[in-house]
C-alpha cells in the first residue's frame, strides 16, 4: 500500500519514525531536541487519532521555537532564499498570534513531570514572552 502523508485514524497499522534529535549546545535558545520532537509528534498523533483538533497556530509555534522553517518550491532554485524566507515570515506571524492567544511552545500533557519541571524546559516555555520571535 502506498504511503500517505496524512495518517488515517481508521488505519489498522502504525508507522514507526526514526528521528535523530541533535544535541544542541546549552547556550542555544532554539533547540530541536528530544523534547521538541516528543511534543510535536505526540500532538500530531493525537490529532490523527481524533483526540485533539489540529491547530495550525500551535504547530507553527512549536516549529518556530526550534528555529525550523518549511521550504516552499524546493525545485525552483532561482527563487533563492525566498523558498524559506516567505514560509518563515508566515510561521513567525502565526507564532506571535499563538502566543497572544495564550498557547505555549511546549505542551505539558506530552511531557513527564521531571521533564516539565526541568529548569531548561521552563526557561524555553517562558522565554518567548520576553524576546522577539
Amino acid at each position: 500500500m502506498p504511503h500517505s502523508f496524512w495518517p488515517s485514524p481508521t488505519a489498522k497499522e502504525d508507522s514507526t519514525i526514526l528521528v535523530w534529535a541533535h544535541p544542541n549546545p546549552s547556550d542555544m535558545d532554539d533547540k530541536m531536541d528530544r523534547i521538541f520532537f516528543q511534543n510535536l509528534l505526540m500532538y500530531v498523533s493525537d490529532v490523527s487519532e481524533g483526540k485533539e483538533r489540529l491547530s495550525l497556530l500551535q504547530v507553527m509555534l512549536m516549529q518556530h521555537i526550534s528555529a525550523t522553517a518549511l521550504i516552499m518550491l524546493p525545485n525552483l532554485w532561482f527563487l533563492g532564499p525566498l523558498r524559506w524566507w516567505i514560509p518563515w515570515l508566515f510561521q513567525c506571524l502565526c507564532a506571535y498570534v499563538a502566543l497572544w492567544m495564550g498557547k505555549k511552545p511546549l505542551l505539558r500533557k506530552y511531557m513527564s513531570v521531571e521533564d516539565w519541571e526541568d529548569e531548561d524546559v521552563q526557561e524555553r516555555v517562558g522565554m518567548w514572552r520576553k524576546k522577539d520571535l
